[in-house]
């Protein structure tokens, strides 16, 4: 009877071996694909989006200000010289230059818009700010400004096509 037993085949562990085998195999091209998602640099979530969406009103309150204020902001993204530089010139309603505001610039290509760059300004003349900038890529960009003068604060969002040397606002 004994011979019996050893004489049964020895597949037993077998399909085990299958089983996980193809369950490694998924595991495997699950990790390989949540990779591939995770390392699109065209793909981002805007940051806090759900803080921001908690404060909503505080977004509405500051376009009000914004109206009341009258500033314009007029951003330009250079990429003729390596890093770049952004440029933005901030005027008031009646288009006298705004001077010693404290310009903050975050801008990405839409194309890449994991690539998030920001800057603080310095003044220049005129209601003239600029910076260093890393403008690594022509095409469409979007560009926040935020200024802040004293108790006034102003921001403003852009969109802008930077040609292979120089921008143009849209």
């Amino acid at each position: 009877m004994s011979n019996e037993r050893d004489r049964a085949p020895k597949g037993g562990r077998a399909w085990i071996a299958g089983v996980v085998l193809i369950l490694g195999t998924t595991v495997a091209a699950n990790f390989y694909v949540m990779h591939l998602a995770g390392d699109d640099p065209s793909f981002a979530i805007e940051p806090d989006y759900y803080d921001r969406a908690l404060h909503w009103d505080d977004e509405l309150a500051q376009r009000e200000r914004n109206a009341r204020l009258g500033w314009r902001a007029a951003p330009t993204l250079d990429a003729a010289s390596a890093p770049g530089t952004v440029h933005v010139r901030l005027a008031d309603a009646a288009g006298v230059p705004v001077r010693d505001a404290t310009v903050r610039v975050s801008a990405f290509p839409i194309a890449r818009s994991a690539q998030l760059a920001e800057a603080t300004l310095s003044p220049l003349a005129d209601g003239a700010y600029a910076a260093p900038f890393p403008v690594q890529r022509s095409g469409a960009w979007e560009v926040r400004v935020e200024a802040v003068r004293g108790e006034d604060r102003f921001t403003s969002v852009h969109r802008l096509d930077v040609p292979a040397a120089g921008v143009q606002a849209r």
